[in-house]
């Protein structure tokens, strides 16, 4: 495949995404949606104002997460409840990323470090990612009334990440 195709499939992945964020299917719980688009303003308003960027990778990776996982639950056929909780996962799962630090300009500094492993300073980021996904729980459990299966599913997002994240 050549790369200007590869451009076309994730622009038109990415259309689609946005597309069904801004009109989800009826089996997407509506009071579940509601509370993840305030969530996702919140990581949206946080970057937004430590990066000096205009727009928000973290919600823009929520909303195509969200997606994925979405048509991945669909073709392994999970149930109405199940795909609206897969969803919801999706669009909050980064949520714990502004409080892997009790400051948020240094929770943006750890998240958007440009540090490798062995390089000075790497430790305590991978120390800080470790702790995000308990992080992502405890934001979830306290502001939010998501059941057990939203919560556990956003956290297990990236626990296999952070495991992986001190490797490289």
């Amino acid at each position: 495949m050549n790369n200007l195709s590869t451009n076309n499939s994730k622009e038109l992945i990415f259309k689609s995404a946005f597309s069904f964020f801004n009109n989800p299917f009826k089996d997407i719980d509506l009071k579940d949606i509601k509370k993840a688009k305030e969530i996702l303003s919140e990581i949206e308003q946080w970057e937004i104002k430590y990066s000096g960027r205009e727009y928000s990778t973290l919600k823009n990776s929520s909303i195509l997460t969200a997606y994925l996982s979405y048509q991945f639950g669909q073709s392994l056929q999970f149930s109405n409840k199940e795909l609206s909780n897969v969803y919801i996962s999706g669009l909050v799962h980064n949520i714990g990323k502004l409080y892997i630090s009790d400051n948020f300009e240094e929770s943006f500094r750890l998240y958007s470090s440009p540090l490798k492993p062995g390089e000075k300073g790497f430790s305590k980021i991978s120390k800080a990612f470790k702790n995000f996904p308990q992080l992502t729980k405890e934001y979830l459990e306290k502001n939010t009334k998501f059941n057990i299966e939203i919560v556990e599913t956003a956290t297990t997002y990236h626990s296999i990440h952070s495991r992986l994240f001190k490797h490289g």
